[in-house]
């Protein structure tokens, strides 16, 4: 027998999410003064979604940016690349959303009472107004919300699937944008 009505609706919720999510990168990534920066913590369970992702997407251009242990630690990379536009890809902390839910936010809109926290040592505000500093004109967040940041190498079957719906969709991006 087939679903409930209900979850129908539910997955064609999401089908549209992710054809709005690859609309909105196409269209921010195909200009050319933007990049994409993966960023996470290798050694902290959902905290590596940026970097297995960066991994799986296996594309090395300049234009994609492999940060470990936070944006913070390539600044240089990203200044030599005077970007207009920054996307931001990072495990986050949610109180509004479930392990594995996608997010996607505009930083420069950015404010404490936000309920999307960056996971790594330098408070997203400070990063955000050397970014600004730095001339970059807007910065996106593509982030997914975690489930358990310790310390370890298994990535939550939540997140996993996370990447795995990124992945596609970021290949036909940078497809589409770099080839």
């Amino acid at each position: 027998m087939g679903g409930s009505v209900e979850e129908s609706e539910q997955c064609a919720s999401i089908e549209n999410k992710i054809l709005e999510l690859e609309s909105f990168l196409e269209d921010v990534f195909c200009r050319s003064n933007s990049i994409i920066a993966f960023v996470g913590s290798p050694l902290r369970k959902d905290d590596r979604f940026g970097l297995v992702l960066y991994d799986e997407i296996g594309v090395s251009n300049p234009r994609i940016v492999r940060c470990e242990y936070g944006l913070e630690n390539c600044l240089d990379e990203i200044t030599v690349l005077k970007p207009d536009e920054l996307i931001v890809v990072d495990a986050v902390y949610s109180s509004k959303h479930n392990a594995g839910d996608i997010v996607l936010l505009e930083l420069m809109e950015y404010s404490d009472e936000n309920t999307i926290l960056s996971t790594h040592t330098i408070p997203t505000t400070v990063i955000i107004n050397i970014l600004r500093n730095m001339g970059i004109k807007k910065i996106y967040l593509i982030g997914v919300a975690v489930k358990d940041i310790s310390l370890g190498l298994e990535i939550s079957m939540e997140v996993s699937k996370a990447i795995n719906e990124l992945k596609i969709i970021l290949q036909n991006v940078i497809k589409k944008c770099l080839f």
